[in-house]
């Protein structure tokens, strides 16, 4: 093997040797690129913003909407929601939204909940509460609807929402994924060119 500082003269008499340098000086190359390129990932991972282990969607609490208006029915300020004082809070509520009337549209439940609750990204709509169908909402189904949902957040059944029963852990989306999965584009069942996925029946 030729030393690197070989004359040039040396290579020039002897080209095939020559050649045989030059093969030496670019797997030489080659190797100190893939060293560097495995030093730089070889380094330990992150953890993603807002804890987690690495390759783990972090954890995060998110807030139930309906608990912004249940924490309005907590009178004496104790931090927990019971029975009396949820059903102290409905009748204020139905008071408020019914201004003396018997019954309510479904459009202004609507817009009462989302003024309530902040948001009409909510896991009930006013056809929710109209339990007969009827177009219109009066105050037992007003009642029943904010109960129900009082319920379906006590997840002990012990009558009382805490704080911790108002909010629910969820996982953050990975990045790039916020939107969700989803089908590829192409096609329905994510197949090329429109055709259908995996299962689907073959492509004529």
């Amino acid at each position: 093997m030729l030393a690197l500082g070989a004359p040039l003269d040396l290579m020039a008499e002897k080209p095939e040797k020559a050649m045989a340098m030059r093969e030496v000086l670019i797997r030489a190359g080659v190797s100190a690129g893939v060293l560097a390129l495995a030093a730089c990932g070889g380094g330990p991972q992150r953890p993603p913003p807002g804890g987690g282990a690495p390759g783990i969607p972090a954890a995060s609490r998110v807030v139930a909407p309906e608990a912004l208006l249940f924490l309005e029915f907590d009178a004496d300020r104790d931090r927990r929601i019971e029975r009396a004082e949820l059903q102290r809070g409905i009748d204020a509520s139905w008071a408020d939204l019914a201004k003396g009337g018997a019954t309510i549209g479904q459009i202004a439940l609507r817009d009462w909940l989302d003024r309530a609750l902040g948001t009409d990204e909510f896991d009930f709509s006013p056809v929710f509460f109209d339990s007969n169908l009827d177009g219109r909402i009066d105050k037992a189904e007003f009642t029943n609807g904010l109960s129900s949902r009082f319920t379906a957040l006590d997840r002990d059944n012990d009558a009382v929402l805490t704080r911790a029963e108002l909010s629910r852990r969820t996982l953050a989306p990975e990045r790039g994924r916020a939107g969700g999965e989803g089908p590829r584009a192409g096609g329905p069942g994510g197949g090329r060119e429109g055709g259908q996925g995996r299962g689907g029946p073959p492509p004529r």
